[in-house]
């Protein structure tokens, strides 16, 4: 998402020195960029928390791990991460800036 999304319009602000591409674009930028970037963190932190568990308590581990519980903890994942989306939103009545 990252790669596809947020670095070709992060290359055209780079090489043109100031934001162009409006608004809306620019939101949506920001949006994918904060979103993908805290998943992909988040996501990295289940996945350390399950090896961990994995290699602690190998026995209560396979009775622990569920299809369910996985899919709790990734939809958590992606939840919390699209909560950026309010402050982004709402950027502009704070800053005054246009």
């Amino acid at each position: 998402i990252v790669g596809t999304t947020v670095m070709p319009l992060n290359l055209v602000y780079l090489l043109e020195d100031e934001w162009k591409l409006g608004r809306a674009v620019c939101q949506f930028w920001l949006i994918m960029d904060y979103v993908a970037s805290t998943a992909s963190i988040f996501s990295l932190f289940i996945l350390c928390l399950d090896r961990y568990r994995s290699v602690r308590q190998p026995l209560k581990y396979l009775k622990y791990r569920t299809r369910g519980k996985a899919s709790v903890m990734i939809s958590g994942a992606w939840l919390l991460s699209i909560m950026w989306i309010i402050p982004i939103l709402g950027w502009r009545s704070f800053t005054h800036v246009d």
